[in-house]
């Protein structure tokens, strides 16, 4: 499998996804045929634990029918650029080296994807499609022929499936209507943790300022400084200078030797004069 070649990039995922989608599918068939089969569109009538089970069964259909509707958005998504890398290896075999059977093997890939998530799309149609009643059957003519006929009134039975249906349809809109209202409060969160972000960067814009404006300040010292120990250095070479001067002239031995004697002279001197 050469590195650069872009099929298998997304091929991986393409599978994780189409494996989710194939449970969520099977798991949509067997609620879907549960729902046909449901006690509350007997001729007995429901009961309350009928009640119960429908309106669970009818959150876990809503549930299913989304998440699979989901998957599919997203396989559609990534087998686009299948398509695409599988067009790429295509047009330059040799580059990826792969040879006409490899090309017609991610094709018929391509293909077999697409057929599957054909497949669930239906059956997503068909599962958001109404739960039709047939209509009753009448087993025995009427007794009189010649009276005319009255609009049948609907069964108990046929009541409480239409009202079961519009049980199951009125807790699937509760249940998106819940949904939805979760999500406007996360957006809603966000928007809140949003705002905190921008007051806490408008916090640091305005410390960098502060702190901007004494480095500058800083930096005007440290100027200051450089030009003042410039001129204290050259103060203290002039004055290195003169000493080393002072110290050349007085390095004379007889120069230091009269020094002295004068020193002695006048030191006597002041003694003679004090005794006075």
């Amino acid at each position: 499998m050469p590195m650069d070649d872009p099929y298998y990039a997304v091929k991986e995922d393409v599978e994780s996804a189409l494996a989710k989608a194939q449970q969520l599918h099977t798991n949509l068939k067997r609620l879907v045929s549960s729902r046909s089969k449901s006690p509350s569109f007997s001729s007995s009538g429901p009961t309350n634990t009928n009640n119960s089970s429908n309106n669970n069964t009818a959150k876990e259909l809503a549930w299913t029918q989304s998440e699979l509707q989901s998957a599919i958005e997203a396989i559609q998504a990534d087998l686009g650029d299948v398509s695409a890398a599988v067009r790429i290896v295509a047009a330059d075999p040799r580059r990826f080296g792969v040879d006409a059977a490899e090309v017609a093997q991610r094709t018929e890939f391509v293909a077999r994807v697409r057929r599957h998530i054909d497949e669930y799309a239906a059956t997503v149609a068909a599962s958001r499609a109404p739960v039709l009643m047939a209509p009753p059957v009448m087993t025995h003519p009427p007794a009189n022929s010649n009276l005319k006929k009255a609009t049948p009134k609907p069964s108990r039975a046929e009541s409480n499936s239409n009202n079961n249906s519009n049980n199951n349809g009125n807790n699937a809109d509760m249940f998106i209507g819940r949904e939805q209202g979760m999500q406007q409060q996360i957006m809603r969160q966000q928007d809140e943790q949003l705002v905190g972000v921008m007051s806490t960067v408008g916090t640091l814009k305005e410390v960098a300022i502060v702190m901007n404006q004494e480095l500058d300040d800083q930096t005007a010292l440290l100027q200051d400084l450089d030009v003042q120990v410039e001129s204290t250095q050259g103060k203290m070479d002039m004055g290195m200078k003169r000493l080393k001067d002072f110290i050349q002239a007085n390095a004379d031995t007889k120069q230091q030797w009269t020094i002295c004697c004068l020193i002695v002279a006048l030191v006597a001197l002041l003694v003679i004069v004090f005794s006075i």
